[in-house]
């Protein structure tokens, strides 16, 4: 396996033993002969066809040409930026709701702008001299966010200089950068964890500053995993703020509106229900099948009909506007002579006979009348109605097989439908896919486009970047003509550079699992189901719901650069089609409440002598009264476990403290609130406990995947043994006294499968050289023995056992306990954990204190 890693500037592949070292910054040898150089782009598989289009711009008449860079984004601020945009009827809405003091919700379909609502909302609290905080789902998304909002919300110098960013900042967990900054962007966990740290009066005067808060990816309220966060948020917020709920599409949008103006009567909230059709770019949904000859062709799904008796009567804003459009482009005066063109001369009494006209009939007639194809098809879509009749009947195709990735490819690139999102739920088959097309896939790419891939990637590595042992010659190979693959298993500075490729139209192909699905910045005009079905934890396959594809789906067509995107899925069999059909009609895209209350949640000041205002709170206890007893059953009992494991006592008058145990306790969340407690309150768990071990027990219990687990280490760390065998003991003692008390119980999961690779990496210096060193061989170990398969896995271990260290260094009653998890913290916090820094960021890392 060949790595890429750069060393005294130069880019190197590290080959196995035995094989030379090679640099791509090798002088080019002079060519003059356009043949010659066309020879070497075929036998590098770019496509000659692409190659020689574009040789106008990149050849001279005479001898060859470095081909012309693509110019860098150069920072400007949201006035010659963003703020040049004219907000549409729905996001003007929602803006001039949040100016005049309301909290606002957004429920639209992806593609309709929803950020640039929360960036006009920003300008508009800075103007005012107040503070607002931005928060998002994933740490990936907050940095990006973090990112553009330096850039558009910075100070500039009199020659348009990017001089400063603070007033932008950011607070993920694993990041804090300028925290006192107007505008704070976090992850939603941190700024719920923050409003459950003091007591009301405490929490208000922290955020007095704050006009408001929004959050990114609302739907994320319904969350199985991470809904609660949401949840405790909204219903912890003080009452003074504001809040921007900016979601997908939520077809029960009307419910939360109730549901926050019942728990929140001091602010009025105003809800913007974009409906489907007022989507900007609209969708062409389309299914790979086997035609008569046996052939595999796109064909389209829906036919979609424009009822006639009702033309015009219904339109939306979008619809209304479009119309216009085709009466400018085909140069009608009004409205009466485009419907005649439209209705194809039929007459009021022939519509009994045929009262509507499919979508495909009017693009025709269209592109009869010389409108581009696209535009026609883009037109007709627009103007049909997802009330109107789908017919599900008439492909005249069979399921009978599936066809292969690399073939929808080659569809989809002459069919001039790139770039394309293919979402494949699992990281090893996007993988392999990849590497497939690295050597048999034509390149997607121009000569000069794969120029500027070599060069961005130069780049990267210049600037000390390391983009992972996974990132192989094979994988450069394949990013060089134009495919890429993004998911969890990968190296945020990786996924990183590829964001960076796909917005500058660098990425054709791109294969990701679900976390693309989040609103990271990565523009496609097609997006690709292979599978809609994704496994679980437990390995079963279960249908994707409507939510996630819809949103998935959505992801297709480019404000801006397409008249339609396009939604395709590969079905096997005629059963995958019927789960499609019901995937693409159904109307239910609720948010419902997943809501498990925590320890924690329990000993804050807010709800510890307050269950019944916590409960009466919730979105959950909100939308069924079963499930409000429900959560009041869990309150007592978990309540009741917490008294028998003495984290609360009463007082005389009645009411509960927290003892020593509950104020560690009510700092805790990620991991179970008894057992870390336990673990440091009593003093023969910990006594005497080196960094080493220290780090041994976090890597333990931050290994939570269904692997095979193991409970013993041999070799080199063996000794550990006997001291980690206490806390499973421990472990498993909760787990039982869950289970018998709360009838149901979260597993503490653990595992010693990497703990000799986490101490392995932790021993290694902090020189940058020598910690990538030792990350290369405890991957090629850990691979070797089939314990990992994506780097990325092992990276969130070290970040689990990161997150662990630092509630002991925080919360240990031990000051020796304490100053051991900060050493061990320091010995983890090195290259390639700290490269977001380097290249996500792209600022200097902050000084440890």
């Amino acid at each position: 396996m060949r790595i890429l890693r750069i060393q005294s500037n130069e880019i190197f592949f590290k080959r196995r033993k035995n094989e030379k070292t090679h640099s791509p910054k090798e002088p080019k040898p002079e060519r003059t002969d356009f043949s010659y150089l066309l020879q070497d782009l075929i036998a590098q598989k770019l496509n000659p066809s692409r190659v020689y289009a574009d040789s106008q711009s990149v050849y001279k008449s005479k001898g060859y040409v470095e081909p012309k860079e693509i110019e860098e984004d150069i920072p400007k601020p949201f006035e010659e930026t963003h703020g040049k945009f004219i907000p549409d009827k729905y996001q003007k809405e929602a803006i001039d709701a949040f100016e005049n003091g309301k909290t606002v919700i957004v429920s639209a379909p992806t593609g309709i702008g929803k950020t640039l609502i929360a960036e006009y909302a920003i300008k508009d609290v800075l103007e005012k001299g107040k503070k607002i905080i931005y928060t998002s789902p994933l740490k990936a998304l907050s940095n990006e966010k973090y990112t553009e909002f330096s850039k558009l919300f910075g100070t500039y110098d009199e020659n348009g200089n990017l001089i400063n960013t603070d007033n932008v900042g950011l607070m993920t967990g694993d990041t804090t950068i300028n925290p006192e900054a107007p505008v704070l962007v976090m992850t939603t966990e941190v700024y719920r964890n923050s409003l459950l740290q003091g007591t009301e009066e405490e929490i208000n005067e922290r955020y007095k500053d704050y006009q408001g808060v929004i959050y990114d990816e609302f739907h994320y309220l319904g969350d199985e995993e991470r809904g609660t966060v949401w949840e405790e948020a909204v219903m912890n917020t003080p009452e003074y703020m504001q809040q921007m709920m900016l979601s997908a599409t939520a077809s029960n949008s009307k419910d939360i509106l109730s549901w926050i103006n019942e728990i929140n009567q001091n602010i009025e909230t105003h809800l913007v229900s974009v409906p489907d059709s007022e989507r900007y770019v609209p969708l062409k949904e389309l299914a790979v099948v086997k035609d008569g000859s046996g052939e595999f062709i796109l064909k389209p799904t829906k036919s979609d009909r424009i009822s006639l008796w009702r033309f015009g009567e219904k339109f939306s804003d979008r619809q209304r506007a479009v119309f216009d459009e085709m009466k400018e482009l085909l140069g009608f005066k009004d409205d009466k002579e485009a419907i005649n063109f439209v209705l194809g001369g039929w007459t009021k009494d022939s519509y009994s006979k045929k009262p509507y006209i499919r979508t495909n009939e009017l693009t025709e007639r269209l592109i009869q009348r010389g409108v581009d194809k696209y535009k026609a098809e883009s037109i007709s879509l627009i103007l049909s109605s997802k009330y109107l009749t789908i017919y599900e009947n008439d492909l005249d195709a069979s399921f009978t097989n599936s066809a292969k990735i690399s073939s929808v490819v080659k569809m989809l690139d002459e069919n001039e439908m790139t770039p394309a999102l293919f979402y494949i739920f699992s990281k090893r088959k996007c993988n392999e896919e990849l590497d497939n097309l690295a050597y048999t896939g034509d390149s997607l790419l121009t000569y000069q486009e794969s120029k500027e891939v070599e060069r961005e990637v130069e780049e990267a590595l210049n600037k000390g970047v390391f983009l992972g042992s996974d990132f192989t010659e094979a994988e450069y190979r394949a990013l060089k003509k134009g495919y890429a693959v993004h998911h969890a298993g990968r190296l945020p500075s990786y996924k990183s550079l590829i964001e960076k490729l796909a917005r500058k139209g660098l990425v054709k192909v791109c294969f990701a699992t679900e976390t693309l699905i989040a609103g990271i910045n990565m523009p496609f005009r097609t997006t690709v189901f292979t599978s809609l079905e994704k496994a679980n934890d437990d390995d079963e396959f279960n249908l994707i719901s409507p939510q996630t594809f819809k949103q998935g789906a959505g992801r297709a067509g480019r404000r801006g650069k397409d008249d339609i995107g396009n939604v395709v899925v590969m079905p096997k069999n005629d059963n995958d089609y019927q789960d499609y059909l019901y995937l693409t009609k159904t109307d239910d895209t609720s948010i419902k409440s997943n809501y498990q209350i925590s320890y924690a949640t329990i000993l804050s000041d807010r709800v510890l002598n307050d269950f019944d205002s916590n409960t009466l709170k919730t979105l959950a206890g909100y939308q069924d009264s079963n499930k409000l007893e429900e959560i009041e059953y869990q309150t007592m009992a978990k309540f009741n476990l917490l008294k028998q494991y003495g984290h609360v006592r009463k007082t005389q008058d009645g009411t509960y403290k927290r003892t020593e145990k509950g104020e560690i306790a009510k700092n805790i969340f990620g991991i179970n609130e008894l057992f870390l407690t336990e673990l440091l309150y009593e003093p023969s768990y910990l006594k005497d406990c080196t960094k080493t071990e220290l780090t041994a027990l976090c890597a333990a219990f931050a290994d939570v995947k269904d692997r095979e687990p193991s409970n013993v280490i041999k070799g080199e760390y063996s000794y550990m043994n006997e001291f980690l065998y206490d806390a499973f003991a421990l472990s498993k003692e909760i787990d039982d006294f869950e289970l018998d008390n709360l009838g149901e119980t979260k597993r503490i999961k653990y595992s010693t499968n990497l703990v000799p690779y986490v101490l392995e990496y932790a021993k290694a210096p902090k020189i940058r050289e020598n910690a990538l060193d030792e990350w290369d061989k405890v991957m090629g170990k850990m691979k070797s023995k089939d314990l990992i398969v994506h780097e990325g896995d092992f990276l969130r271990v070290v970040n689990g056992t990161l997150d662990i260290l630092k509630l002991i260094a925080k919360l240990s009653p031990s000051a020796y306990i304490r100053n051991e998890a900060r050493k061990a913290i320091f010995d983890l916090k090195k290259a390639p954990l700290t490269d977001i820094f380097n290249y996500e960021l792209d600022i200097k890392e902050p000084e440890e204190k």
